[in-house]
């Protein structure tokens, strides 16, 4: 009977005193997450670390932080605004100390890794006009260069990591190398790409987003004597001429690597290709008047690469 007794007792023991026990030890933390914006800062940038919960009310918490030997304490703290320090060859690590209404305390951390460095880009292997100073903007199915800008090279990286649009993309020119050559294609709209920089333990990362532009035909004059006038760009109309014009239509962002279809027209009647496609020169008319130019410009294996010029020539 005792033996029977004594079962008993433990039994009501577990069922009204093990369930407590078990809840102080294996209570579930609730998930809080940490961040910082900008998320990937420069040496000496102010940032703002916030800790963000859907399952607790951290109005209710007490919350410290520190970071690089500063530090803010109180009731609903969620955020902290800090500054990364100069050197930038060194990780940082913001903390976070929570304690939550009922006792339960929780730390959160995120590394920051201050680097001085950009992204630049532009279209290569396009068609531009001589001694054009200008960004190369890339239009459509164009072949583009994505690279890195680091002062004196201080980031001193290892390896880089790219990605386009979402996908990992892998340097033609290895890894090593602080850019990335590739053509966009008719389907992509835009180009998001992102690059990690990797320097030992230490890593890096920025983005950027590629718009793109139209394709476009600029006239120049071009006199026989003295050639390409480069200050000269023709626009909608044209007085004063010679008894021979010569126009050279010049479009920019073509890929060069491709051949052009060249049509032109004068007065809404199509001109014959002369020796060079992109040159047209013609009489003067006998009388005053207008005459209309147009000339199209495709690129033959590609969807976007198609622009018209026109212009309103007066004599």
């Amino acid at each position: 009977m005792r033996f029977y007794s004594s079962i008993l007792i433990i039994v009501l023991f577990l069922v009204f005193c093990v369930p407590n026990v078990f809840a102080q030890n294996f209570t579930n933390e609730p998930n809080i997450t940490i961040g910082i914006d900008p998320k990937d800062p420069e040496p000496g940038e102010s940032i703002t670390a916030t800790l963000t919960s859907y399952e607790t009310n951290l109005d209710l918490a007490r919350i410290t932080w520190s970071h690089n030997g500063k530090t803010k304490s109180g009731y609903g703290e969620a955020q902290f605004v800090t500054k990364t320090g100069n050197d930038e060859t060194k990780s940082e690590v913001i903390i976070a100390t929570i304690i939550l209404s009922d006792g339960q305390q929780i730390q959160k951390q995120i590394i920051v890794n201050p680097a001085s460095f950009d992204i630049t880009w532009e279209a290569i292997n396009t068609k531009y006009p001589p001694y054009y100073k200008g960004k190369k903007l890339p239009i459509r199915e164009n072949s583009i260069r994505v690279a890195i800008i680091s002062p004196n090279n201080t980031m001193g990286a290892t390896s880089y990591t790219w990605t386009r649009n979402g996908s990992n993309i892998k340097n033609k020119a290895g890894n090593t190398k602080p850019y990335i050559d590739f053509t966009n294609t008719e389907i992509d709209k835009k180009e998001v790409i992102d690059v990690t920089i990797v320097n030992k333990e230490k890593s890096s990362s920025r983005n950027i987003t590629i718009p793109f532009t139209n394709p476009k035909i600029i006239f120049y004059e071009y006199n026989p004597l003295n050639g390409l006038n480069l200050g000269n760009i023709i626009t909608d109309s044209v007085l004063g001429y010679e008894n021979i014009i010569s126009i050279l239509a010049i479009p920019m962002g073509y890929n060069n690597l491709s051949k052009n279809l060249i049509n032109w027209e004068l007065s809404n009647t199509s001109v014959a290709n002369q020796k060079n496609p992109y040159l047209l020169s013609f009489g003067a008319p006998d009388e005053k008047g207008k005459v209309n130019l147009s000339v199209n410009i495709e690129n033959a294996k590609t969807l976007y690469q198609e622009a018209r010029g026109v212009l309103e020539l007066i004599f």
